[in-house]
């Protein structure tokens, strides 16, 4: 078995699922988050309560210190991927992202996060094809061992998703964040290589 990281291959990797493609996101389009960060069908289920209120130039301000999501200059700590449709009238069209979070290393393990920003494209099946092209690049590619992915306890559609691509719910962190005047919990859940690929330990 491969233990090495392959982080360089993350980087230059462009993914084809059933009904998506993904690609590296450049630095112009951190600013197609910004409206998903105000959209309140997106950012009751994203934890982006802190950029909701905020204009483009204060969010792309903020993602200064950030830059290595979107320029690839430092993927061990992290690198954001646009989501499209891989046909029809909007192929090449950015409806969402997905992206690994600071990568440990040693342990070849990290977490992703994940969001369909385009209202026409949500519940169509995109999101699933999504995470489980990327979960493929991130153990056979990448070199990864465990992916971690969490979300509230309310978003029931996402719970869902995770489920059935095998992620296996690892326990819940009380009280988490603070959404529209509430205490709400997190669902954390987490894939190992050999559950991906449905080997055996």
């Amino acid at each position: 078995m491969d233990t090495n990281l392959h982080l360089a291959a993350i980087n230059a990797a462009d993914i084809r699922g059933e009904k998506t493609r993904m690609r590296p996101m450049r630095p112009d389009e951190a600013a197609i988050i910004h409206s998903w960060n105000n959209d309140p069908a997106v950012y009751q289920f994203w934890g982006s309560y802190d950029y909701r209120y905020k204009s483009l130039d204060e969010f792309l301000a903020d993602t200064v210190g950030d830059a290595h999501f979107f320029d690839g200059s430092a993927v061990a700590e992290g690198r954001c991927f646009s989501i499209e449709p891989l046909e029809g009238p909007d192929a090449g069209t950015v409806i969402g992202m997905i992206n690994t979070n600071k990568i440990d290393v040693p342990h070849r393990s990290t977490e992703i996060d994940v969001v369909i920003g385009h209202p026409g494209y949500r519940e169509r099946g995109y999101g699933t094809d999504a995470i489980r092209e990327f979960l493929g690049l991130l153990f056979d590619t990448g070199g990864l061992h465990r992916v971690g992915v969490s979300t509230y306890e309310y978003n029931a559609r996402a719970r869902r998703v995770y489920e059935k691509l095998g992620f296996v719910q690892e326990g819940i962190m009380r009280q988490s964040d603070y959404v529209d005047s509430r205490w709400v919990d997190s669902v954390v859940y987490g894939i190992l290589e050999h559950e991906f690929r449905g080997d055996n330990p």
